[in-house]
């Protein structure tokens, strides 16, 4: 009997619990990369990306109807770090395909599975949860006759006794084979402040930092791998020679903690001319001019920072081991190096005040990037800031910490935030004189997070 595996990216509501979250279609990686794997191994493999291209509950349940593995995950990688807040669409479509397909074995993944295994389980009923990184369970999954108990890295169900099996190690990243970008709708994949013709890439995993609120450590685990050059190159020929790709977001955590790899990654851009546009995360600490004028030259054009907060007090209390004067070295460079910069903020920390969060709009101001977002911290569970704050917390995802402040009057300092930053005169000269349409697709977002 031919062996069928179906992936399931549900669609993701661009409000969650009124505060504004990802706007992106982005391709969901990690079961791509899991679908290549399996491929490898002589199954039928097929991904229903509901975010790219949205299907009514009973039409999937109807294309779900011959698997008989079918994996549904409540947040890709792209998400992992930021999660959404509200699954109502992951929980509407696993219990439709727990329904319509009773012999099918329906499992959950993702990172609100994995911060709460046992409610989920309750909830959906799946055979089984995989906690942190997805691709190795699932192929292991996959093999006939897997005993639960047996497999690493997973929680289930056993009448109503709840199991959770042993930790997963971290994968080898120089195990994966290229992502199965054609069982992906390619097409419909963009970065606003980039364009169309879009594709995630992943050069690295894990982070050894330990901010308090960060719920990566959970997914990834803090152990730093990157993957061979070799799997780089056929990644990218594949999605730019292949289908066309132009622009590539590699959405490793912090993409310049190993500087002599980003070099290597450099040459290889370079020498093989991609011409591709591309962009990165990570620390405005870890990069000095001479890397990002590399970077430039191979393409790179815009680099996302985490400012987190202008509160010298506050930024210590994030445990990010970074300083106010790192980060304005960090962004100065990365304009120097003719780089578009991103930043993000949060508001709503413990011991957080008003004057705190009016240091952050301020710092924000007098670092000047092109674009920045503001958010209220959301405490996931899981991480030190949830668990400083636990007790006064409530729901199995809270949104925000309301110690100090309110969430509303959180949200409000957001959006005053937003105005503060984007309405200066001098900003909006600027965004006009770079094109109509970039101030155009601007406001349209703008207009988004005050609304």
């Amino acid at each position: 009997m031919e062996k069928k595996v179906l992936f399931l990216n549900p669609s993701y509501s661009y409000r969650s619990k009124g505060a504004w979250r990802h706007t992106r279609i982005w391709p969901p990686i990690d079961l791509a990369n899991a679908a290549a794997m399996l491929e490898e191994r002589g199954f039928h493999v097929a991904i229903l990306d509901l975010n790219a291209v949205p299907l009514s509950l009973p039409s999937v349940a109807e294309r779900a109807k011959d698997f008989h593995r079918i994996f549904v995950t409540s947040g890709s990688l792209d998400r992992w770090q930021c999660p959404h807040l509200t699954i109502d669409s992951f929980l509407l479509l696993t219990r439709a395909l727990k329904d319509s397909n009773p012999n099918a074995q329906v499992y959950i993944m993702g990172p609100h599975p994995t911060m709460r295994p046992r409610e989920i389980l309750e909830t959906t009923r799946a055979h089984a949860a995989i906690l942190g990184e997805p691709e190795l369970t699932i192929v292991e999954l996959c093999e006939d006759d897997k005993d639960l108990s047996s497999v690493s890295g997973i929680a289930y169900l056993n009448g109503n006794e709840f199991v959770k099996t042993k930790p997963r190690e971290p994968a080898d990243l120089s195990t994966f084979p290229v992502p199965a970008f054609h069982l992906l709708p390619m097409n419909k994949y963009c970065y606003e402040i980039m364009g169309g013709k879009f594709t995630l890439l992943e050069t690295s995993r894990g982070c050894p930092y330990q901010c308090i609120f960060c719920s990566e450590d959970q997914m990834y685990g803090s152990a730093y791998r990157t993957k061979p050059i070799e799997s780089i190159r056929k990644e990218l020929d594949s999605c730019v020679r292949r289908f066309g790709v132009k622009n590539v977001y590699f959405i490793d955590l912090e993409f310049t903690l190993n500087k002599s790899f980003v070099a290597e990654i450099c040459n290889l851009l370079i020498q093989e001319d991609y011409r591709i546009r591309w962009a990165c995360q990570t620390r405005a600490d870890s990069v000095n001019l001479e890397l990002l004028k590399m970077m430039r030259k191979a393409g790179c054009r815009i680099i996302h920072y985490g400012l987190e907060s202008g509160s010298p007090k506050v930024l210590e209390s994030t445990q990010k081991r970074i300083s106010l004067e790192s980060i304005r070295q960090g962004v100065q460079w990365a304009k120097e190096a003719g780089m578009e910069v991103v930043c993000f903020t949060m508001m709503g920390l413990p011991d957080e005040t008003v004057d705190d969060m009016l240091m952050s709009i301020e710092f924000a101001k007098e670092v000047n990037p092109d674009y920045i977002s503001f958010h209220v911290a959301t405490p996931y569970p899981g991480t030190k800031f949830h668990e400083l704050v636990k007790a006064e917390v409530t729901g199995l995802f809270p949104s925000a910490y309301e110690g100090n402040y309110s969430e509303d009057f959180l949200k409000q300092m957001t959006k005053r935030a937003f105005r503060e930053f984007y309405m200066r005169p001098r900003y909006v000269l600027k965004r006009i004189r770079q094109g109509p349409r970039l101030v155009l697709n601007q406001v349209r977002l703008l207009m988004k997070f005050l609304g």
